[in-house]
C-alpha cells in the first residue's frame, strides 16, 4: 500500500488514507489533483500529455511527434493527445497566430520543460 500512496503521490495527487468503520476496517483513498495539474484534466490527459512532453525534441513537426508516438490516425491524434497537451500548457505553437502555418512546430512551455525534467529523473 505504501509503494501505492507513493505513486499516486509522484502523479500530482494529494492522498490521504483513512480508516472507516463503514468500510468493515479497510483503507480508503481520497484524493484531489494538485501541483503542476489542474483539476479538470482527466487521467487520460495526464497520461497523453506525459507521452507528448516525452517524446517531443526542441521543435517538432506534428508528424513528427506522431510518428514518434506510433499513432496512425490523424484525427485521434490532435483530439487525445495534441489538444490536451496545448489547452494545459504544456507545449505551445512556434506560430500560435497561424495555425496552419506551412513551418508550423510544436515546442515545450516552461511548464512543459518541467515535466519532461521530472520523467527524465524517473526512468
Amino acid at each position: 500500500m505504501e509503494k501505492f500512496l507513493k505513486f499516486v503521490q509522484a502523479q500530482f495527487f494529494a492522498v490521504t488514507l483513512f480508516r472507516t468503520p463503514d468500510t468493515g476496517g479497510t483503507s480508503k483513498i481520497t484524493g484531489e489533483v494538485t501541483g503542476e495539474l489542474a483539476p479538470q484534466e482527466t487521467l487520460q490527459d495526464i497520461t497523453t500529455i506525459k507521452k507528448v512532453v516525452f517524446v517531443l525534441e526542441g521543435e517538432m513537426k506534428r508528424q513528427q511527434l506522431q510518428d514518434a508516438l506510433q499513432i496512425k490516425h490523424n484525427d485521434y491524434f490532435r483530439v487525445e493527445y495534441i489538444s490536451p497537451a496545448l489547452e494545459h500548457k504544456y507545449i505551445e505553437l512556434k506560430y500560435p497566430n497561424s495555425i496552419n502555418h506551412p513551418k508550423q512546430k510544436y515546442r515545450h512551455t516552461a511548464k512543459g520543460q518541467a515535466l519532461k525534467a521530472q520523467l527524465n529523473q524517473e526512468l
